[in-house]
């Protein structure tokens, strides 16, 4: 949960009628709203005890210890100063200043749930919230707590959707994205996640112009940052190159720098070549291993993996039964075996290169580990059924 779901909730309250505690609220806004959360803290817990019956002091205590938890990256501190907001809040339902069903108070619990890492249960409290009769929201709309529980509520749809995507549940992504852009303003902070999970669900719900719509508005919101840039080019290139549309994945990859090193741009590049060599074959798919194979060895650990996926696959296409039998096929084979295996010990979850070396070992006529690799390649696909299948941009996690 952003900082600003907090600080606008405080940015935005009026100055009331005159009472003993007012001075102490203002100061503790003013605080507030120039990072002094401790001075803010100290602030809002005079105003409570000046005025017990005002429950801007306990509101506004509870939501600078939320922020102060945001900012705190001991584990245990975090949670103690979260415990301390829930009690805070809690104290002002046992006084009668909030009702346990009221939308401050519900409020206070999703952002102290979405801060704790819990998203369901931030979700499913925000969304009570949100669904309050109007007139409970009538109390605080000093502080448009509605707008603010809109905007809370639906970062947290955002973050259900994301692990939707994961799931592969893109249908039931897409509504909660829908639903999200209701409280995410296009100047949010928030809207670039957005735009990216819309762009997922599109592209693997078949919706590609409208994936690549939303590509595009990350690239506007990215302006200020061209590794992001890169990497969202990048993206609207594969989707093009994957749906086979590979005039137009070159044409979006001839909009980035030819010295790119940034790991989707050569990824992307890859993709392209080893289409274009299985559409030709002869010798552009002895170009396309050879560029792959000097691509790998380039790139950082953590991102070869899809390279090796492409690698496989060129493979695939170059050495079957017959070229198996000859010197050059035995040894492309051998040589992808070492390479195939660095990769399963980095990814001993994912099911491709088992196969891939089943494969291998099946042309290369070694009984023994052929029957070894599809036993584990069949152990793994089945262990893989109840894991996560996409990453959060909706790409198969493994490949295929």
């Amino acid at each position: 949960m952003k900082a600003a779901a907090v600080l606008l909730l405080l940015a935005a309250a009026a100055a009331a009628q005159e009472r003993p505690a007012e001075a102490e609220l203002f100061a503790g806004r003013q605080a507030f709203e120039a990072g002094r959360f401790e001075d803010a803290l100290a602030c809002f817990t005079r105003a409570e005890a000046l005025e017990p019956r005002d429950w801007r002091g306990g509101a506004y205590r509870s939501l600078t210890l939320i922020q102060l938890a945001m900012g705190q990256t001991d584990v245990r501190q975090r949670e103690a100063l979260l415990k301390d907001a829930e009690r805070v809040a809690g104290d002002l339902v046992k006084r009668g200043l909030v009702e346990f069903h009221d939308p401050l108070y519900r409020f206070i619990r999703g952002l102290i749930y979405s801060i704790s890492g819990d998203d369901m249960k931030a979700y499913a409290v925000l969304d009570e919230a949100l669904r309050a009769p109007r007139e409970k929201f009538a109390p605080y709309d000093e502080i448009e707590l509605h707008r603010m529980v809109l905007r809370a509520f639906s970062v947290s749809a955002t973050r259900v959707a994301r692990h939707m995507i994961t799931q592969g549940q893109f249908e039931k992504a897409e509504v909660e994205l829908e639903r999200a852009t209701k409280g995410i303003a296009e100047d949010d902070p928030e809207r670039q996640l957005l735009e990216r999970l819309f762009a997922a669900v599109s592209e693997n719900l078949g919706k590609l112009e409208k994936a690549i719509g939303h590509l595009r508005r990350c690239i506007e919101l990215s302006k200020s940052d061209p590794v992001a840039v890169e990497e969202l080019t990048a993206t609207i290139a594969l989707i093009h190159l994957v749906h086979e549309e590979l005039d137009k994945g070159r044409a979006v990859l001839a909009e980035l720098p030819k010295d790119s090193q940034q790991p989707d741009v050569v990824a992307a590049r890859c993709t392209l070549a080893m289409k274009d060599a299985l559409r030709d074959r002869g010798e552009r798919l002895d170009e396309a291993l050879s560029y792959v194979k000097e691509v790998m060895r380039a790139q950082p650990p953590e991102y070869v993996y899809k390279l090796v996926l492409i690698y496989r696959t060129l493979l695939d296409a170059k050495v079957g039964p017959r070229e198996a039998q000859t010197p050059e096929g035995r040894a492309l084979l051998e040589e992808a075996i070492p390479v195939f295996k660095r990769e399963i010990d980095r990814r001993p979850e994912c099911p491709p290169l088992y196969f891939a070396l089943y494969r291998i070992y099946k042309l290369l006529g070694n009984v023994e580990e052929e029957r070894r690799y599809q036993d584990l390649h069949e152990r793994k696909k089945k262990d893989f059924e109840h894991q996560e299948k996409y990453d959060q941009r909706g790409w198969p996690r493994c490949g295929t």
